[in-house]
Order: C-alpha cells, then sequence, then structure tokens
C-alpha cells in the first residue's frame, strides 16, 4: 500500500514539475519588448518622441527617432524603408528594490486603466514652448526639447522637487504657460512654479487625512472603471484677453457621503488591517425596498446605494501675484437644479478659443438609466464665487442630445471647429446603430473596411462633400492600433500587424496634392517616409507554431460572428483533441482581430493566452476565441444582444464541423471578469457541452456590482427583478456538474472592483448544493493579478488543471 502511494504521490509530484517547467520555459522565451506607443510629433523638428521598452528592460522609457525629409518619402507599395533606431531620451529611473512603489492612488488608476506596465508610461508634450512633462517613480519630471535637433539630442531633464508629502497625480501643464503645472495631491488641487518649485493649493475639499467624502479634480471610481474618465478638472485653453495672467480650470467637485463604504480586510496582514473603498452598488436609493419574488436568492442584499454627485466649478487665479488666493466659484442654479434627471457628468470640457464669443465650458450629461445624453454649453457669467448669491438667470444652452432604446456609449469623440461657426463634430450611434461622424450630415462608419480591423481614415466636411468621400490612409490587411498624426496633419504613424505578420511601425507622408479637393473626391496620396524598428525578442519560442486562424459563422440572429483558433502543435489528420474557448463576451471588449498579438502577447487580467497556446499545443489541447454577440465594434444592435451570449456555443459546433479537430467531450471553457461570470454561465448551463470551467474574478450576483455598469445593461434590481435574478450564477447552482475536478475559481481577496463576496457568496451556495469546486486564492491581489510571483503561480495553475482534467 505505502509503495503505490508512494507511486502515485511520485507521479503527481513529476506531472506538477512538468508543468511548472513548461510554464517557465515559455515565459522566459514569450515576452516582447514593449512595442513603441503615445507617439508625439515635434512641432518644429523631424523628431518623433515615443514609449517602448528595448529587450531586458524590466520598465519602459521615453524615445526619440529622427525622421527622414518630405523629399525622401516614396511610393508605399512594395518598399522596404530603412530602418529608423531607437534614441533614448529618459531612461525609466531605477529603483532600489527593482519594482515601483506605488502609492494606493496611483496603484488603483493602474487598476482602472489596465496599465500593465512600469517605469513610464505616460508624457505630455507642450507644443508651444516644446516641453515635455513626465511622470514616474513617484516623481515629476520635465524636458526642454524646444533646442532638440536631429544633429544635436540638447534635452534638458529638470525634477520638479516639493515638500509637500503625498502623490501627486493628474499633472498637466497650463496650456498658456509652460512654467505652470497642475496637479491632484490628496484629493486637492494645486499649482506649481516650475522656476521657483514654490506650490499653491488651490481647493480645500479636504481638510484632513482621514476625509475621503469629498474632492475636487477627481474622477469617482464609477467614472474611471466604467465611463474611462480618469480626471476631474480641465484648463482653459487660452488665457483671457483683457487679463493674460489671470487663469481658469474647470473642475468637478465630487461628494461621496452618501456613497457606500466597503471595508475590505487584508488577509495577510495579522493585525487585522483593512481599506476601505467608497463603491455603488447596483439599484435606484429612493424607491425603497419592493417586495421580490421569494426565490430571489439575492433578497438579504441592500437594494442599491446613491452615487457621488458632481458640482461644477470655476478656480481663478493670477500667475503675476503667486501669493493671492485663488478664486473660487460655482454653477449657478447647479447642474441637478436646472436638470433634474441628470445622473452623471460624464465629459467636460472647452470650446474652442474662436467659439462664437470665446472659449466656453461645455459638458456631457448623462441619465441613471444612461439612454438620454445632451451635450450642453456654460458662459462664465453663470458661475458665482457666494453660494448664496442666488440664481443666475441666464439658461445654459443645449447643443445636442441623443436618445437611445437600448443604451449610450459615452465616447470621446468631440471638436469644435475654430472658425468661430460654433459648429463640431460629434460621434453618435443612436441614429443609425453604428458609430458615424456628424457635422450636419452623417459620415461613415469607423470600421469601414473590416470589423477586425482599425484603420485611419480622412473625410471632408465640406459642403460638397458625398459620403462616399472617405478615404484609408492606413494599409489594408493589418490591424492598426497606436496612430498619431502630426499637429500640421502631413504626417502619420501607426503601429500595426496581422496574425502573421510582426508588428511594424511606420511614419507616413500625407500628400495633399491637387487631386486632393476641397470635398476629398480624389483623395490625398500616402508616401512611406521611415520603417521605424520595432525590437523583437532574440529568444526563440519554446513550441514554434503556425500562427492562428480566424473563422466565421452565422449565430442565431443571421449575423456573421467571428472566431480565432489555435491548432494543437504535432496534430495528426483526423486525431480529435481537447479544446479550450478563452470567453470575455461582455461589451466594449473585442478579442477578435487581425492582429499579430493574438499570435503571441495576448493578455488579458494576467491570464496570458501565448502561454495557454504554447504549452496546450505542446500537449495537444486546441484553443479558440470567439466573439459573440455583445462584443464591441459591431453597432449598437450587435452590442445590444449582450445577454445572449450562449451564442458562442454555436460558434464552437461550428467549428466542429468544419475543422474536425474539437473533442466534443473534452471541452473547457476559461475567462476573468465578465468572462469568469460567463465561463460559470456555460458550466452551469451546459454541463453536456463543457467538460470544465476555470472562472476568475467573476461576477456571480448583479446587484453587487456598481451602478455604471449594472445599470447601463440590466437597469436597476428595483425595475428588473426578473432579469437580475436570472441572471445571477447563485440561482444556477443546482445545473453545476457533480463530478470532481469541472470546476476552478480564482479571485484576488482585496479585488476592489469585483469584491471577493462573489466568490463568497457562490461557495455558500456550491457548498449547501453539495456541489463540487476548486479555490484558487491570492491574498495580495486586486482584480489584476500583478506581481511576478503570484502571476506565475497563477499560469501554473491553469495549465496544471487543464492538462489534469481536460
Amino acid at each position: 500500500m505505502e509503495g503505490s502511494m508512494t507511486s502515485a504521490q511520485g507521479t503527481r509530484a513529476t506531472a506538477r514539475q512538468r508543468t511548472r517547467e513548461l510554464v517557465e520555459s515559455a515565459l522566459d522565451t514569450r515576452s516582447l519588448p514593449g512595442l513603441p506607443s503615445s507617439y508625439a510629433f515635434h512641432p518644429h523638428q523631424p523628431l518623433l518622441y515615443f514609449i517602448g521598452r528595448r529587450e531586458g528592460d524590466k520598465s519602459s522609457s521615453l524615445y526619440f527617432t529622427t525622421l527622414p525629409s518630405p523629399s525622401s518619402a516614396v511610393p508605399v507599395e512594395g518598399l522596404h524603408k530603412e530602418e529608423g533606431q531607437w534614441q533614448p531620451l529618459l531612461q525609466a529611473p531605477a529603483t532600489s528594490s527593482g519594482q515601483e512603489k506605488l502609492s494606493k492612488e496611483e496603484e488603483l488608476l493602474r487598476e482602472r486603466m489596465r496599465s500593465f506596465d512600469s517605469g513610464i508610461t505616460s508624457f505630455d508634450l507642450h507644443k508651444e514652448s516644446c516641453q515635455l512633462l513626465i511622470p514616474a517613480a513617484g516623481k515629476l519630471y520635465t524636458v526642454d526639447v524646444s533646442q532638440h535637433t536631429p544633429e544635436e539630442n540638447k534635452c534638458e531633464l529638470a525634477e520638479i522637487r516639493s515638500e509637500v508629502s503625498g502623490a501627486r497625480m493628474d499633472a498637466k501643464f497650463c496650456p498658456y504657460d509652460p512654467n505652470i503645472v497642475s496637479f491632484v495631491r490628496d484629493g486637492d488641487m494645486w499649482l506649481v512654479n516650475r522656476g521657483t518649485h514654490k506650490e499653491k493649493r488651490l481647493t480645500y475639499s479636504r481638510t484632513t487625512s482621514s476625509d475621503d467624502t469629498a474632492s475636487s479634480g477627481v474622477a469617482e471610481f464609477v467614472m474611471q472603471e466604467e465611463f474611462d474618465r480618469y480626471t476631474g478638472y480641465w484648463w482653459q485653453p487660452s488665457a483671457d484677453s483683457s487679463n493674460p495672467s489671470l487663469c481658469r480650470i474647470l473642475y468637478l467637485q465630487v461628494d461621496e457621503s452618501d456613497v457606500e463604504v466597503f471595508h475590505i480586510p487584508d488577509a495577510s496582514d495579522i493585525h487585522g488591517k483593512t481599506d476601505s473603498f467608497r463603491y455603488p452598488l447596483a439599484g435606484t436609493y429612493d424607491l425603497g425596498h419592493p417586495t421580490l419574488p421569494s426565490e430571489w436568492t439575492l433578497k438579504p442584499f441592500p437594494l442599491g446605494a446613491k452615487n457621488a454627485i458632481s458640482r461644477v466649478c470655476l478656480v481663478e487665479f493670477d500667475t503675476s501675484s503667486w501669493d493671492s488666493s485663488p478664486v473660487v466659484k460655482y454653477l449657478q442654479p447647479s447642474i441637478q437644479e436646472r436638470f433634474p434627471w441628470v445622473e452623471y457628468i460624464v465629459r467636460c470640457g472647452w470650446t474652442a478659443p474662436k467659439y462664437r464669443d470665446g472659449s466656453r465650458p461645455w459638458l456631457q450629461l448623462l441619465d441613471r438609466k444612461q439612454q438620454k445624453l445632451q451635450l450642453i454649453s456654460l458662459e462664465l457669467s453663470q458661475f458665482a464665487a457666494d453660494t448664496d448669491a442666488g440664481s443666475v438667470a441666464s439658461e445654459v444652452s443645449v447643443l445636442l442630445e441623443d436618445n437611445s432604446d437600448i443604451w449610450i456609449n459615452v465616447t470621446n469623440v468631440l471638436y469644435f471647429l475654430e472658425d468661430g461657426s460654433g459648429r463640431f463634430i460629434w460621434a453618435s450611434e443612436v441614429h443609425t446603430g453604428y458609430r458615424q461622424l456628424y457635422l450636419v450630415s452623417p459620415g461613415q462608419q469607423a470600421n469601414k473596411n473590416s470589423s477586425l480591423e482599425t484603420h485611419l481614415y480622412v473625410a471632408s466636411y465640406a459642403e460638397q462633400a458625398k459620403a462616399e468621400h472617405i478615404h484609408r490612409l492606413t494599409t489594408g490587411g493589418f490591424h492598426h492600433g497606436a496612430v498619431a498624426v502630426s499637429p500640421a496633419c502631413d504626417k502619420f504613424v501607426s503601429t500595426f500587424s496581422n496574425l502573421s505578420t510582426p508588428h511594424e511601425a511606420k511614419v507616413h507622408r500625407i500628400a495633399w496634392n491637387d487631386a486632393a479637393s476641397a470635398d476629398l473626391s480624389g483623395g490625398p496620396s500616402v508616401e512611406l517616409l521611415l520603417s521605424l524598428s520595432v525590437p523583437k525578442s532574440t529568444k526563440a519560442p519554446i513550441f514554434p507554431a503556425p500562427p492562428p486562424e480566424l473563422f466565421s459563422f452565422t449565430n442565431h440572429f443571421g449575423e456573421q460572428a467571428y472566431g480565432v483558433y489555435w491548432r494543437p502543435r504535432g496534430q495528426h489528420e483526423g486525431q480529435k483533441c481537447p479544446t479550450l474557448l478563452y470567453v470575455y463576451g461582455g461589451p466594449h471588449v473585442q478579442l477578435v482581430v487581425n492582429s499579430y498579438t493574438l499570435t503571441v502577447q495576448f493578455k488579458r487580467y494576467q491570464v496570458e493566452l501565448q502561454l495557454f497556446t504554447c504549452t496546450m499545443t505542446a500537449d495537444r489541447v486546441a484553443c479558440v476565441i470567439i466573439d459573440g454577440a455583445g462584443s464591441w465594434k459591431r453597432g449598437l444592435a450587435w452590442e445590444g444582444r449582450l445577454r445572449n451570449s450562449m451564442g458562442t456555443v454555436l460558434g464552437l459546433q461550428h467549428l466542429m464541423k468544419t475543422e474536425q479537430f474539437i473533442d466534443p467531450a473534452r471541452i473547457g471553457v476559461t475567462g476573468w471578469s465578465y468572462g469568469g461570470y460567463l465561463s460559470l454561465c456555460f458550466l452551469a448551463q451546459r454541463p453536456d457541452f463543457f467538460k470544465v470551467a476555470i472562472a476568475g474574478g467573476p461576477v456571480t450576483l448583479w446587484e453587487a456590482y456598481d451602478t455604471g455598469y449594472t445599470e447601463r445593461y440590466m437597469d436597476t434590481p428595483q425595475h428588473n427583478p426578473e432579469g437580475y435574478s436570472k441572471g445571477s450564477v447563485l440561482n444556477m447552482v443546482s445545473g453545476f456538474p457533480d463530478e470532481d475536478n469541472r470546476l476552478l475559481i480564482i479571485h484576488g481577496l482585496i479585488d476592489e472592483n469585483v469584491h471577493f463576496c462573489h466568490t463568497a457568496k457562490l461557495i455558500d451556495e456550491l457548498s449547501k448544493a453539495g456541489k463540487p469546486y476548486q479555490l484558487q486564492v491570492f491574498p495580495s491581489e486586486r482584480h489584476g493579478v500583478r506581481t511576478p510571483h503570484a502571476s506565475k503561480h497563477l499560469e501554473i495553475a491553469l495549465v496544471s488543471f487543464v492538462l489534469n482534467h481536460l
């Protein structure tokens, strides 16, 4: 007996060790250097700045390359241009531990932005003065590139020092005085004079370090997580003509005193440390607690909470008198008094300096159901310094209103023309179901040629222009990720690839010749100016394999859906193989694109598909991704079919018929966040089709998720109790299989986005029903598993589970 046990233990240990070796080998060979991104053209010199990471570097740095003269540009077709080289401008500052030490604010912002890089991750170029503003390693730097030329790298680096503790977040140049830099510290807005290093506090929303109920210039959780707005203040774009030293900043004063506080314990801390976060649960606060169906598992949960309330403010200050007090003015009456239906202020800014009678603030307002949006403009006279001064009589101008029976996707596409006409360019989906550009008449769909590729287009808004006069500038057959256009619109740079072609970065010249008339009926010509070298890994892949293959199928609605699959390495003709489906399936995410990223570098919350494919295919496991109904960039009607995600099963069935390599008895599914939720749903609803499921950071009950996301797609629990009940994984527990080793749940214990309570509630219900499961927790990880040792352990656990149980 002892001998057989020892043999079994030895077999398991050998299998575990083999999995570890596979993972470690893949980790050592799969990573690519950081692709160039965040492009910016020098305003006066033939120089291009960008962020990148060379092979062997742990952090990203700031680089530049020299552009050849426009006369050397040549036609694009069939030409290989000499590569431009990366030249370092600012290396990422070294840290004593080798890892960045981030403040809590910086850590949470990176979570919201899904930023997994380190070092220099962003920079701001002040075009008039040629100054760069760079946050890095908790510090602020400026680089003067006004004397930077191709012949001589004359750049002065200076640190903006501070004697006040606290992280300086969201730093920005004053548009018309680059010596002034604004930032947010501990929930309030500050200035610093780069010449004197003197700091000036502009707002006093917080009086103590423990007070987190109010802030100024900060985007609250829901704005960052669900509406992709990461700032809460906006400089007036030009100085006051009557007083050039007078500066104005539009900002939002956010009151979160009524937003529910969640206390998340640090399970690894022996002293019982907890972190507190304000997090609004889905549900309309003021509707009370209606009678709910008796079968609704979610009944004991509090129904909803209030969102943050934002107050629109202006702060004025005189830069010629640094010690003078700033003046804070408030919109009178408030937005809530003027528009009682408004729940969210999703976008803010200023019109162009020549807009009618001068630059004025604008706001985008959204109701709680997210089906009504208004774009309004304000006058400076509507702001009063004294909150008791009484109402301002003048009405605000409603520039545009969008309404939708589905929901409204908020975008950043708004451009005010600088011709004094008051016209602006706007993007909307509500009229045709597809995102189109509007001036007076609609433009064209953004993905004119293929929903699997992203391109740069040019169109005219001249009166004589026609809808068909839209021209693609980028090369077809590729997915163009990072794209930037020069200020003069005479050059553009793009990083692009497809499934079989590694990433390339090229700079092109746009030739506005005689054929490119005002209505663009002839179109401009595009010439290659420079191929920017893209660093490639020198390490050979441990499991060389052909690139993935795209496929399409007709879904339940008669529409074409897309997927991609990786054949098992070394598969024999007619051989059936276990297959793993990676799924997200939620809105605002498109996984299937014609990009080399899918081939080598796919990453979603640290679940490395390249790792899966290189290790799984080595053991003859196929991998599949399908973008079903509800995924992004296919139009609002397509996205509105969010609840019909089981269409991915139809896609797998189609693939099984056409490719013949899928073993129907050995199909697994995995995903993270919404993909984790779908993985649970798939196993519970189709245990006959899926053998195993791996669910990472899953939502299990929707009224325990936030207002902005949940109510957009499901309304509130009060208005849609049946939908919440049917969408709860807790009410699907009886469908989970009774066999061991078919369900693995993974969650970070300090996840402040999808709280661990989702997994805890599911485990309770699984235990009550006697359903088996495996659980993998990470005590010090949030929604994304970030630390190297935890990420490695996660990947080993994933691969081991699939190899052993699929």
